[in-house]
């Protein structure tokens, strides 16, 4: 394909070209000029994709923890509400089972 045939077909289709990375520095293509980005190499572009999904990625992880630390937080503060409940009423009810025990012993 000559470069006057790929400029001419991006003329004839509406949708937009943001990225080109087709290896000529020396020739601006049309769509070299409709880019919002332009890339001399497609290993240029591949490298910059590289790094856009690592940095996702390692954001990615980093909020997978943090979500991690909040939820073991939130647990471990229900489980200490609730062992503390449990133990009041433990405490409760040992004292209603010992009240009737010293009423026996008194008589």
């Amino acid at each position: 394909m000559t470069l006057a045939c790929l400029n001419y077909s991006l003329t004839c289709y509406p949708l937009p070209v943001t990225v080109t990375a087709i290896g000529h520095t020396v020739d601006e293509t049309l769509l070299d000029k409709l880019a919002d980005k332009r890339f001399h190499l497609p290993h240029d572009y591949g490298s910059r994709l590289h790094a856009i999904a690592e940095k996702l990625s390692h954001e990615r992880s980093n909020s997978r923890a943090l979500l991690i630390d909040e939820v073991k937080k939130d647990v471990t503060k229900q489980f200490s509400e609730q062992v503390e409940t449990l133990e009041k009423q433990l405490k409760r009810k040992m004292k209603s089972l010992l009240k009737p025990r010293k009423r026996i012993k008194n008589m």
